[in-house]
């Protein structure tokens, strides 16, 4: 058993670890093993965490689609990593394609349990 405090500090923990997302180009699933996106774009963003509830958290990053690197392209997947570059969550999702006049934002919502 875990207690719900010690759930409490893991999602605080959490929270003060994200520093940035990443959009990039893959789709497969990845091993949880894996330090990077599959094809990434070279589009990186300033990412934002909230602690939700005491045990959710939700990270979240905004990118405009007039980014030269993925406008007219197609995003199949996403990723949060610490400002030392460790990936800590990666989702892959069915295409989006980016058009100029529009924005990505990327939610990302987990909860320690």
């Amino acid at each position: 058993m875990i207690s719900d405090k010690f759930k409490e500090l893991l999602a605080t923990q959490a929270v003060s670890l994200l520093s940035s997302g990443k959009l990039g180009f893959g789709g497969n699933s990845t091993s949880p093993s894996s330090t990077s996106l599959d094809v990434d774009s070279g589009v990186s963003a300033s990412a934002t965490a909230v602690k939700a509830d005491d045990n959710t958290i939700e990270y979240s990053f905004s990118v405009a689609g007039s980014d030269s690197k993925i406008n007219g392209k197609t995003m199949r997947e996403a990723g949060f990593f610490t400002s030392s570059g460790d990936m800590l969550a990666r989702v892959n999702f069915d295409g989006i394609s980016v058009a100029s006049t529009s924005d990505i934002e990327i939610y990302f919502v987990f909860e320690v349990e």
